[in-house]
Formats: C-alpha cells, sequence, structure tokens
C-alpha cells in the first residue's frame, strides 16, 4: 500500500514581489493564448502546437473529460511520455480543478497498481491501455489519446474551456516517490507550488518568451512539471520534447539540441555528467541544468553554455541552486 504526503512550498521559494502571481497555471498559459496565439507552444516528434492549437486541443480534452464525470477534486491518472498529449492532459485537468496522478510509463503496471488504489482515479488517460500488464483495475475508465491529447473522435475546439474556481491550496498532481525507504508513496503537489515554482524558475533562469527549453526529465516527476513544463508554458516560451531514444543517446542528443537551436534544459544528473564531456562547437544553448546532491566532476571551462545545479526533494519541496542571485551565480 502506498503512502499520501501532503506538501507545501510556498514559503520555501525565492519570488520576488513584482513577478509573484496568485494566478494558476491554467489562467497563465491560457491568458498567453490570447495575446500570442501563433507562438510555437509545445514540439515532439509528431510535430508543434502553437499556444492557439494547444489551447484548443485542452478545451476538447477537458469537455470530453467533463462529459466522462470529472469533476473539481477528482484525481485523474496521466499515463503519457513527454510531449504535445502529456502537455494538453496536465493543462485540462488543472483547467478542470482536478488532479493528476503522474504514473511512470516506464514502470510496469504491477508497481503503478499501487499508486492508482490509492489514489483512486476517476480515469486514466494514456497511448494504449495495452501498455497495462497485467491490465488496470476495471473500475477505472481508461481514454486512449492519440499524440494529439485528443481521442480519436475528438477535434479541438476554440470555444474557450469553462474552467474551475481553482484555489491555489489544492492539489494539482500526485507524484510517485519511494524515497529513501523503499515503500511507494505519492506526494500531493498543492497548485500553489505550481504557481510559485514557476515563477521562480522564470525569474531564477531567465525564462522569457524568446526561450526555447528541451523537455528531458522523466515526464512522471513533479520537476517535470514545476521546472521544466510549467516555467516554459507559462511565458510564453516554446518547449520541445527529443525522441525519447535520443535522450538516452547524450551524443545525439546534443546534436538535436544544436539542431532545435534550444537555449536552457535541464538533466538528471547522469545524463547532464555525460553531455558536458562533449565537445561543443558554439550554438545557441546558454544554460544546461541538472538536479544532484553533490558535484562529482566540474565542467569544462570551455563549454559554450553555463552548467548550474538546482537541487531539492518532493518529500519537502525545498531547493537550493547555485544560481541565486544570478549576478553572484556559481556555475561552470
Amino acid at each position: 500500500m502506498s503512502k499520501l504526503i501532503s506538501t507545501d512550498t510556498s514559503k520555501n521559494q525565492h519570488v520576488s514581489g513584482s513577478l509573484c502571481t496568485s494566478a494558476a497555471v491554467h489562467e497563465q498559459v491560457f491568458k498567453i493564448a490570447k495575446l500570442n496565439g501563433r507562438r510555437a507552444a509545445i514540439s515532439d516528434v509528431g510535430g508543434t502546437f502553437t499556444y492557439a492549437e494547444y489551447v484548443a486541443h485542452t478545451n476538447a480534452l477537458g469537455r470530453y473529460l467533463q462529459a466522462t464525470g470529472v469533476k473539481p477534486g477528482d484525481t485523474v491518472g496521466v499515463h503519457l511520455p513527454r510531449g504535445r498529449a502529456m502537455a494538453v492532459a496536465m493543462l485540462a485537468v488543472s483547467a478542470l480543478g482536478a488532479c493528476s496522478l503522474l504514473l511512470d510509463v516506464d514502470c510496469p503496471s504491477t508497481w503503478l497498481e499501487q499508486f492508482i488504489e490509492s489514489a483512486t482515479p476517476r480515469v486514466i488517460l494514456s497511448h494504449d491501455a495495452a501498455s497495462f500488464c497485467p491490465p488496470i483495475s476495471e473500475a477505472v475508465q481508461h481514454i486512449t489519446l492519440t499524440d494529439s491529447g485528443l481521442p480519436s473522435e475528438v477535434a479541438p475546439d476554440d470555444v474557450p474551456l469553462r474552467a474551475a474556481d481553482v484555489n491555489l491550496e489544492q492539489p494539482a498532481c500526485l507524484v510517485q516517490t519511494s524515497g529513501t525507504t523503499g515503500v511507494p508513496k505519492l506526494v500531493v503537489v498543492p497548485h500553489r507550488t505550481w504557481t510559485y515554482a514557476a515563477t521562480t524558475q522564470r525569474e531564477v533562469h531567465h525564462i522569457t518568451a524568446d526561450t526555447h527549453g528541451a523537455w528531458l526529465f522523466p515526464a512522471h516527476t513533479n520537476v517535470s512539471a514545476s521546472v521544466v513544463m510549467w516555467p516554459f508554458l507559462t511565458a510564453g516560451a516554446r518547449l520541445s520534447a527529443p525522441p525519447v531514444d535520443t535522450v538516452t543517446d547524450p551524443p545525439e542528443l546534443a546534436q538535436w539540441i544544436r539542431r532545435h537551436e534550444i537555449t536552457q534544459c535541464f538533466a538528471v544528473a547522469p545524463l547532464a555528467q555525460e553531455l558536458v564531456r562533449l565537445e561543443w562547437p558554439p550554438c545557441a544553448l546558454r544554460m544546461l541544468l541538472t538536479g544532484s546532491d553533490r558535484t562529482r566532476e566540474w565542467a569544462p571551462a570551455n563549454l559554450p553554455f553555463e552548467v548550474g545545479n538546482w537541487y531539492g526533494a518532493n518529500e519537502v519541496n525545498i531547493v537550493t541552486s547555485s544560481i541565486l542571485p544570478w549576478e553572484d551565480r556559481l556555475t561552470s
């Protein structure tokens, strides 16, 4: 049986008063879509959504979920890889006032069942119900999404979704972790964490609408949402997810980063370590972030970009950074 742990990071984040916002992340994204709908928002191997297209797909999925009975306070399982479908699902669930249960697509369903039993989601969103082997409980409705984030019979909808009145103290997502005990448990992340974390990342890492981020972190983690997805998408920036096989091949990933003119990315420590060992010609990348409790190998001084460390834990949601304040940052 997995355990639930409640957390709140609002008192642990460094946020300047000028940037601090009380708007939930979905409200911020919807506003950007109204103002700059033609800007590129989210890309994967299957294509790119502008902000207008991103929200149109979110509107349609949100209404579909409402028709299945999803209401504010419900939990929705999200069993999807990095990409447009994941981004649409997370935004729709947030707008409905529901809570995303983030499930690792690489974990066996026997492990995931423990989290599903604890969280009791109303529905689970994934690309293929057969990916759960053995099958998930028949008591949980399964909805299959295409790569665009919609069931095959549903079309994008420009009519705005009527979003729920979300209190920032409500749960935004549940993330799986085994901590240091090996016992599976779920960490409750409130909307306030997403809002404050997105604001903090934009400020500390200088994320603007002109930034092009790479989505490299495992999709089922809170880091993926709080440090990667929402900071870029609430800034009106572009976020791109490379092919799955590319993320596990550092030389190929480095080429992808250069080819797509990525300017900032966050990579798990082992991957970041391999990337900084490569030969890098001049490129658009200006910051490679990683998260580790210790620095085992300092990055070479001749890299054409900086390397910074940003580390914390789901259980307490406190982070430390070598980049804050920016003027005195400690990077490679």
